[in-house]
């Protein structure tokens, strides 16, 4: 077995990795608090990269996450095209970011995922939010389990559960101390200052 690293320490980022991040932003013309949208952040990107890097590279250096980057504009959605546009119900609440937020999310989410995957920190099943993961990878692998199980006698079921809302169902408290178990301290700060 992978011997663990059992620190983590957020690390800066450079001009590389943030045009590469700004270039995989989705193409939208929705924005947050700033109206700044990510088609004008791709459009002036080599401009402020610069600029961008040292602002992020002082978050992580300080831990500190900037006040303003945590104010969310929030608009209605509606659920799906077939719901009734005029019963409030038909609606989900939607928080839209500042860009320059979800820019810095990503430099730390790339970290953090680096780090669990090469300590194995994720289990195998999980198939969501991993490169080279998708809904597809987590079907052949079930599929492969029960012809598998099938091949060996034994008795298939499948219960299925809508978990569209389990990351808003989490217990925030036990995640912050299991970070901490993990000695993910600097970034168990930053999380702490963005509730």
């Amino acid at each position: 077995m992978k011997q663990r690293k059992w620190t983590f320490k957020l690390r800066s980022t450079n001009e590389v990795e943030i045009l590469e991040i700004i270039r995989n932003l989705k193409n939208t013309s929705s924005s947050g608090v700033d109206y700044i949208d990510s088609r004008t952040i791709k459009l002036i990107a080599e401009f402020i990269a610069p600029s961008l890097v040292h602002i992020i590279n002082l978050s992580i250096e300080t831990s500190t996450f900037h006040s303003i980057w945590k104010v969310a504009k929030v608009v209605p959605l509606l659920k799906s095209s077939s719901c009734d546009s005029l019963d409030l119900n038909s609606y989900r609440p939607d928080a839209l970011l500042p860009i320059f937020s979800k820019i810095l999310e990503n430099v730390i989410f790339r970290q953090l995922a680096c780090y669990s995957e090469s300590n194995n920190l994720i289990h195998p099943n999980l198939h969501g939010s991993r490169p080279g993961h998708s809904t597809s990878t987590a079907l052949i692998q079930m599929y492969d389990q029960w012809v598998e199980d099938v091949m060996d006698g034994k008795l298939v079921g499948l219960l299925i559960c809508d978990q569209s809302a389990a990351y808003d169902l989490g217990d925030h408290k036990l995640l912050l101390e299991k970070l901490g178990l993990l000695g993910l301290q600097a970034l168990l700060y930053i999380l702490d200052k963005t509730r």
